[in-house]
């Protein structure tokens, strides 16, 4: 009985026994309705299997394949009448549309997708990983792509942790007939085009979430599928405990941790993908979705290549600055037990304080539960009371240089000959970049030997190193969001902002302006921006509260209008939870709304610093993204190796100085429209300490 059209049906039998006697029977089934749901595909290395999906299709229906070739203009028909059919098509953007067909070659319903073959390629994950290099096995990565069938050919690729995914992958050689070699999403990035298709399809949605809500820890697939999908997943902790996907790679035989990998690619590949449409939605809301799309996704692949190139370190200077440093803390010690009359352990915060608060009476030690508290604050307080302060002091920072920088480096240093740090892009809840493993964006400046540890970082031979550096761009941030036309003015004169605050902040002339004086006003305007309280100030200055509040209320009468867009900044944050940067990133300030003053107070000071700090930490990612691209669209050798803060230092052919020096100047001072001018201090040097 042929099938019927769709719906519920009785079915009466009648038959007769060979007596003769009546049998009846009487069923009632369903038919489903027959559709076309969607079409999915999979990769050869020959060509690419499109399979129809529907409900209620059988044996009786028939298929037909159209292609659209878009370049062309044409239509054309696949040969297969099944719901499967190989398809091998020249590189270029198509249309393909299915049409599902009853068992009388009529049509039922259809299914139209687009396809661009270029970037429909799978990209694959190795199974070993050493240093910046992969070698080793492929094994399936998630990568969702997401083609939308009512934009033609628009499609999306959709994943998380992009730039761990660069490291593990490299691209599949595919060998096709009629077809070239497939381009990899990340790899394949020679041409300005190339690279502007891929950010403008990639998606990953850790950085959404990231966006979303910068405060929390991880943005990973279990904490996607429960904001956005409300699913339980296990997470990659539970999966894997600490040990690195590449770790679990290297052991894929196993078949326990072949089923997990299995399992967490999964999640990989279909989280981002079933995610997207609300997480899209929310950034678009927020109007953040443009933030997402043109400054931190370049950003994420412009990392991953600092990353895989690293930046060269000197290991005998290293050693060099190693014994320097230990023979400079064993000549501490020796002070330190002499001023204290005997030895003891300085390290320990309990002996250092009976040594200091009790055998030698140092007035100010505060006494806790278990014993003085010896923390550098309150140290460097009491560091006028005696000279074994001021020695402690420097002990305690000398040996953490070494110990984290002189020996610690060393411990990093792959077989290259460089280190290869990892920048965290979803970390700080202002959009900074920080650095780990090792932490170079923290060497210490503020002293000479900290200062030195920037001489172990040279060029390869034939480079030199250009370092790039915003001035003030904090300060400048803030002068452009306030519109005080005062500070605007300073800028656009060049005045030295810190002598001209000076001058007006206690009313002396320009000329008259003392080193001290000048030095307050620097602690001043650049406390501003972080929203210092009179109580910070008057640390920073060693100075009473009532003289650091004087100096503040007189800044403020100085500037006006910065008061005016600070105290609008957190009642922004009262009234709608967050506060924004010029480019539209959102922090939220939860602590405005605690009971606790304490909390309340920090809420203020975010809400003063994030817009200001965060548009500065964007402004840098874009002249970032720009200086890169000039590099390889300029088909320059150079390259750029460190991200610091306010600062890009490039690893610079010798014979590309120039060109490198007029990119950077150009890319930085370009980042961003503002009411004044964007300054850079660039220094050229054989290592970083030099240029710097």
């Amino acid at each position: 009985y042929s099938v019927p059209n769709s719906g519920w049906y009785w079915i009466y039998a009648l038959a007769k026994n060979p007596n003769g006697d009546q049998i009846n029977h009487v069923s009632a089934f369903y038919v489903q309705p027959q559709t076309l749901n969607s079409i999915g595909y999979s990769f050869n290395s020959t060509y690419i299997q499109l399979n129809a999906q529907g409900t209620g299709i059988n044996s009786q229906n028939k298929f037909k394949w159209q292609v659209y070739n878009i370049s062309e203009q044409r239509w054309s028909t696949l040969s297969s009448t099944s719901s499967s059919v190989q398809w091998q098509p020249n590189k270029g953007s198509y249309l393909i549309n299915c049409e599902l067909l009853n068992s009388n070659s009529e049509k039922i319903s259809s299914k139209l997708i687009g396809f661009n073959v270029e970037h429909s390629y799978p990209a694959y994950i190795d199974g070993k990983y050493e240093g910046s290099n992969p070698y080793g096995r492929g094994v399936l990565l998630g990568v969702s792509s997401n083609v939308n069938p009512n934009q033609g050919y628009y499609y999306e690729i959709l994943l998380l942790d992009w730039k761990n995914a660069l490291h593990l992958t490299k691209p599949v050689e595919v060998r096709t007939y009629g077809i070239e070699p497939a381009k990899q999403h990340g790899f394949a990035l020679d041409t300005k085009q190339e690279r502007k298709k891929t950010f403008a399809s990639l998606r990953d949605l850790g950085i959404g979430a990231y966006l979303l809500n910068p405060l929390k820890d991880t943005y990973q697939a279990d904490d996607i599928a429960r904001d956005y999908l409300h699913m339980t997943l296990p997470s990659y902790q539970e999966l894997f405990g600490k040990e690195t996907l590449a770790a679990q790679l290297a052991r894929i035989d196993e078949e326990e941790t072949a089923k997990r990998l299995k399992s967490y690619f999964g999640y990989l590949s279909c989280i981002p993908l079933m995610a997207w449409a609300e997480m899209k939605k929310q950034l678009a809301a927020e109007g953040m979705l443009g933030l997402m799309e043109e400054i931190e996704m370049p950003t994420v692949y412009y990392l991953f290549e600092m990353e895989r190139l690293g930046v060269q370190a000197n290991a005998e200077v290293l050693k060099e600055m190693s014994e320097l440093l230990e023979r400079r803390v064993l000549a501490l010690e020796t002070d330190i037990y002499d001023l204290a009359g005997e030895e003891f352990n300085i390290n320990s915060p309990k002996q250092l304080g009976v040594i200091l608060f009790e055998k030698m009476a140092i007035p100010g030690g505060k006494k806790t539960k278990t014993g003085y508290s010896t923390s550098a604050d309150i140290l460097e307080k009491l560091a006028s009371e005696n000279p074994i302060v001021n020695d402690i002091l420097e002990y305690r920072q000398l040996t953490k240089l070494k110990s984290t920088y002189a020996d610690g480096l060393g411990a990093v240093i792959e077989k290259d000959g460089r280190i290869h740090s990892t920048f965290n892009q979803t970390i700080t809840a202002t959009g900074r970049i920080s650095s780990t493993e090792p932490n170079l964006q923290n060497i210490p400046v503020r002293m000479e030997l900290g200062r030195l540890i920037r001489k172990v970082f040279v060029p390869e031979a034939g480079f030199v190193f250009l370092d790039a550096d915003y001035s003030q761009i904090e300060l400048r941030v803030l002068a452009h969001m306030s519109g005080d036309e005062k500070l605007i003015k300073a800028y656009r004169e060049a005045e030295d902002i810190h002598r001209l605050t000076a001058s007006q902040v206690f009313h002396i002339p320009l000329e008259e302006v003392t080193p001290l004086q000048r030095r307050n006003a620097k602690a001043v305007n650049f406390g501003i921006v972080y929203g210092i309280s009179s109580f910070g100030l008057s640390q920073d200055l060693s100075i009473t509260r009532k003289e650091a509040a004087a100096y503040i209320q007189k800044y403020f009468e100085t500037y006006p209008s910065i008061k005016g867009f600070l105290d609008g900044l957190v009642e922004q944050g009262k009234e709608k939870g967050y506060v924004s940067t010029m480019f539209g990133r959102r922090r939220p300030v939860p602590e405005l709304k605690s009971s606790n003053f304490m909390q309340r107070s920090f809420g203020e000071r975010v809400a003063m610093n994030s817009p200001i700090q965060g548009t500065a930490a964007d402004i840098i990612k874009i002249a970032m993204n720009r200086v890169y691209k000039r590099l390889l669209d300029e088909k320059l050798r150079s390259r750029l190796v460190l991200q610091v803060h306010d600062e890009l230092l490039i690893e610079t052919w010798k014979d590309e100085i120039p060109q490198v020096s007029r990119i950077l100047e150009e890319e930085m001072k370009g980042a961003a429209n503002l009411a004044v001018e964007l300054e850079v201090d660039m220094h050229q040097g054989n290592n970083w300490y030099e240029a710097k």
